[in-house]
């Protein structure tokens, strides 16, 4: 995961998201407000 950059670092929950904060270093974000902004 800290092998590549991307635009938005996503997660399916709160604790995905810690985990993932934790392994990339980087912000991470629930998927759903994402999609929503996405879809407008």
């Amino acid at each position: 995961m800290t092998a590549r950059t991307f635009e938005a670092y996503l997660s399916a929950n709160r604790m995905c998201e810690l985990g993932m904060h934790h392994a990339a270093g980087r912000p991470c974000h629930s998927v759903l407000p994402e999609l929503d902004r996405a879809t407008r």
